[in-house]
């Protein structure tokens, strides 16, 4: 078996992790969820 080395660069959103998914588990993903979009959302609450 050969071993590669593979760096992937890109702005937020271009299908990196879709890319790296697809290359080793030779699976395409169609949908992916942003990582930043899985963080929690902080909404303050304030009092009337």
């Amino acid at each position: 078996m050969m071993l590669y080395k593979l760096v992937v660069l890109g702005d937020g959103g271009v299908g990196k992790t879709a890319l790296t998914i697809q290359l080793c588990l030779n699976h395409f993903v169609g949908l992916m969820i942003s990582r930043h979009m899985t963080q929690p959302l902080k909404i303050p609450i304030v009092n009337k």
